[in-house]
């Protein structure tokens, strides 16, 4: 949502982009200039847009529009080889009785790593549209071209199968509606300073406690990363939501 391509900033939550970094500063691939904002170049040349901010204001004029389609993978992404580009094709948009349903078409999609991830990104995204619109949420599809699983993951597959369903369910908090783009970027804000070395304040944050939860578990990851576990585990304590719980207990655990 920052609109970044910068390596440091996304390798600082997946290392692994380093290795898919054609420069060593930027990601070629990122969704977030092409979703939020940034220069790309189309088949009409060079442009400028924030596809989400296009769709609300489309759906908010023409709420029975089709649409309302936002492109993700690009012409110009064959252009030649590269080593990284986004496996998404499209998300569309449709207010349908009321609610807001959002259909996801993807290239190719790793069931194991891609898949869970991609699935509570685009439902992120599907509610913020939701909130800015003042719609209730509706379905969620999301369709793939190339659903694999790369062998050296069959084992982390067949453990997580093998431990069975969780004798819990923790349901995330329902986003808030009140200041929701302020709220977001006061997020991003707070995100920059804590990834650069600063500390969030929590007492001090006007946010609502569904926004500090988010900040709380990027900042318990920045701690971590730094293996200071101590005070990650104080910033869980702090939390609201449980949803996280089997997250950052995993990774306390890692560094035990």
């Amino acid at each position: 949502m920052s609109g970044s391509d910068k390596l440091n900033f996304i390798k600082h939550y997946i290392p692994q982009y380093e290795n898919e970094s054609e420069d060593k500063r930027t990601i070629y691939g990122a969704y977030g200039p092409r979703l939020f904002g940034g220069t790309l170049k189309w088949l009409n040349g060079l442009t400028k847009s924030n596809q989400i901010e296009n769709v609300i204001n489309l759906l908010k004029e023409k709420p029975n529009s089709r649409r309302a389609v936002v492109q993700v993978f690009s012409p110009k992404d064959l252009k030649k080889y590269r080593r990284e580009i986004p496996c998404t094709c499209t998300f569309q948009f449709l207010v349908r009785n009321e609610k807001l349903t959002m259909i996801v078409n993807m290239r190719s999609n790793d069931a194991y790593l891609g898949l869970p991830h991609d699935i509570f990104a685009f439902t992120m995204i599907q509610e913020i549209v939701a909130k800015s619109l003042k719609r209730e949420l509706g379905s969620y599809f999301h369709f793939v071209g190339n659903l694999h699983l790369y062998e050296n993951d069959k084992d982390n597959v067949n453990r997580f199968l093998s431990e069975g369903w969780q004798s819990t369910t923790n349901i995330m908090e329902v986003m808030p509606e009140h200041l929701l783009w302020e709220s977001i970027h006061n997020v991003l804000n707070i995100e920059r300073n804590v990834r650069e070395g600063g500390v969030f304040d929590y007492s001090n944050s006007r946010l609502d406690p569904y926004w500090k939860d988010l900040v709380n578990l990027v900042e318990i990851h920045s701690r971590l990363k730094s293996g200071k576990r101590d005070e990650a585990a104080a910033i869980k304590k702090r939390m609201k939501s449980k949803v996280f719980d089997v997250y950052i207990d995993k990774r306390l655990e890692s560094i035990l």
